[in-house]
């Protein structure tokens, strides 16, 4: 398997200064595969990546921590891409399906003490045309819509369409911070949590991780539709898709565990459009509903009190603001100045 690190040559010394949310996220490395029953012409794509480098330096960047604040220094250290082929056509190896293999096609080993590359790249071709194009990206870099954003603007440069915008901000803070007061109608009332407070509220949800179970639930198109109907003539107003197959699960937890009688839902949601901050831009811009939920609720009275938080989201949410409450009892957390991590607690 042939590795390559592409560089830009027009890539200047800068760094992004990240939030809270980021530092937390930088634990996270997320893989995507893309499988393509043609023949993909990764040449393209590799002639490509120094130009959207060049655009975006911080992907070929690496995590930084300077007096206590995370950055992402735009190093240029390179972008690893690996090409393999594969003596089986890609109908075979989709039978043999398993989570692990999946994920190899995005990830290929880094040489040992090297810290974590922000995005990699693995392409693999298939015998009888069959291809798979593989990515991992460090979170700290962006969150789910502007990573496409990333991925969509790498494929119209490799294939000459017209550029999709991408931008990278590199002081994310300030930033955000101008559109979180502009939200909230001029006033201080939302803001920016900074590392410590972030991390001491993600050490609390480590504490309790232990007593958490995942639920993972599938849906048909056919199901989502009869539960969107059902709820929207139940409550009189439109219920989205996601809103309606939210509110099922809700509702159908309380019958799960019947000693239950309330229960708060924490629903990651992105407030992009909240703060007329565009998908282009990089960086995480998610926040957290808090939905109080009660075993005498139907699930269309839930879809309706959450359709009522999404509506005044920028009154009601308090992601951003310090709540002692809930982080006292995190305890003293210290950042460690030699660590390629935000801190260790």
């Amino acid at each position: 398997m042939d590795t390559t690190a592409v560089q830009a040559s027009g890539v200047s010394a800068r760094r992004v200064k990240c939030t809270g949310l980021d530092a937390v996220l930088s634990y996270n490395q997320l893989q995507f595969v893309w499988l393509f029953r043609e023949r993909l012409e990764h040449a393209a794509l590799l002639a490509a990546l120094p130009g959207l480098i060049e655009r975006l330096p911080a992907l070929a960047g690496e995590l930084e921590l300077r007096d206590g604040k995370l950055f992402i220094n735009c190093s240029n250290r390179g972008v690893p891409v690996a090409v393999r082929q594969r003596p089986e056509t890609l109908e075979h190896w989709a039978t043999q399906f398993d989570r692990l293999r999946f994920a190899q096609m995005a990830i290929h080993n880094v040489p040992p003490g090297a810290r974590s590359p922000l995005f990699r790249v693995r392409i693999t071709q298939f015998a009888g045309g069959g291809s798979a194009l593989g990515v991992s990206f460090n979170h700290a870099l962006a969150d789910m819509a502007s990573f496409a954003s990333v991925m969509k603007a790498w494929c119209d440069e490799a294939w000459g369409r017209s550029r999709t915008s991408a931008v990278q901000v590199d002081d994310r803070p300030g930033f955000l911070a101008q559109r979180l007061d502009a939200a909230a109608g001029g006033s201080a009332t939302l803001r920016l949590l900074g590392i410590r407070e972030t991390v001491r509220t993600f050490c609390r949800f480590l504490a309790q991780l232990a007593t958490r179970r995942q639920v993972m639930c599938h849906f048909t198109a056919r199901e989502v539709a009869a539960m969107r109907a059902a709820m929207s003539k139940a409550c009189g107003t439109h219920i989205w898709p996601q809103t309606a197959a939210l509110a099922h699960m809700l509702s159908v937890l309380f019958k799960v565990e019947p000693g239950l009688t309330r229960r708060l839902a924490f629903i990651p949601m992105s407030f992009r459009q909240h703060t007329d901050v565009s998908d282009a831009v990089l960086g995480n811009m998610v926040s957290h509903l808090r939905l109080l939920c009660t075993a005498e609720q139907s699930a269309a009275e839930i879809a309706v009190q959450l359709v009522k938080q999404m509506a005044h989201f920028s009154e009601l949410h308090d992601d951003y603001l310090p709540n002692e409450r809930s982080i006292a009892g995190a305890g003293r957390v210290s950042c460690r100045s030699d660590s390629p991590r935000p801190a260790a607690c």
